[in-house]
């Protein structure tokens, strides 16, 4: 018969055993936890010859772009080099014609609407289209979305989680080292998280969904002064227009060369 301290020492080495596999296999699932996630997909709308292939190719790295018609899927490599992992984002470009508009239910359906992102691009080189623009490619999206069978209690999380995202958003930090420090957000379980009402024409036109206005060839507005004798104060309206625009429909703008 083996003494007591033999077997209280294998029961203890036993547990310490166990307990290292049990901490192996929580990092093992945590780190598995927080892979990206590979269901993610952006739809880009936006009127012919506005720049929505060339952006989407930046996106990609692609040097070459060529322009399909209807509705072109493509894919955009996305790494996060602190978590070294690396995943696929969807990219989903519409044709700018009117009649191509039905094919939104190929990109947007009731079941992927929670990882979807849309990008409404309008063409600075025509600024007086931008208005119209936006207001057209706004109204497709909701006329798609009132189709979808989406319940009233999922739609009501998806408007509430964009108000929360309004809400906390913090202006990133523009310092030299910033970019080598990690972010953190808030999270509406912080005990010192106070979350500021909403203002009167804030998400008054709230879809569900995040939206960014990208504005491409901002690089013509020196041509539009040349040749169209533009101003300051109407380059200023222009703007003004697209952050109202943005503030009412949790929208984000963009401008790009």
């Amino acid at each position: 018969m083996a003494p007591i301290s033999e077997k209280m020492g294998s029961e203890n080495g036993e547990k310490e055993e166990q307990n290292l596999w049990y901490s192996i296999l929580g990092e093992v699932s945590s780190h598995s936890s927080s892979k990206l996630p590979t269901n993610k997909s952006i739809i880009v709308l936006g009127d012919d010859e506005s720049g929505k292939t060339s952006m989407a190719a930046r996106l990609e790295g692609n040097e070459d772009p060529k322009k399909g018609s209807g509705l072109e899927y493509t894919y955009i490599d996305v790494r996060d080099e602190d978590r070294d992992d690396i995943t696929r984002c969807g990219v989903w470009l519409l044709d700018g014609d009117d009649d191509h508009s039905r094919m939104l239910q190929f990109a947007l359906t009731d079941e992927n609407i929670e990882d979807v992102l849309v990008i409404l691009v309008v063409d600075m080189s025509q600024p007086w289209n931008v208005k119209a623009s936006i207001e057209k490619w706004s109204q497709a999206l909701s006329s798609h979305m009132d189709q979808l069978k989406i319940t009233p209690q999922k739609m009501k999380n998806l408007k509430q989680k964009l108000i929360r995202q309004f809400q906390m958003y913090v202006e990133p930090d523009n310092t030299p080292d910033a970019s080598s420090k990690k972010i953190t957000v808030a999270t509406p379980n912080d005990e010192e998280q106070v979350l500021l009402p909403l203002g009167e024409t804030t998400l008054t036109s709230n879809l569900g969904l995040p939206i960014i206005v990208v504005c491409t060839k901002s690089d013509a507005v020196s041509s539009l002064e040349k040749e169209f004798d533009y101003k300051i104060e109407h380059f200023d309206y222009i703007q003004q227009f697209i952050r109202k625009f943005c503030l009412c429909c949790i929208l984000f703008g963009s401008y790009v060369k």
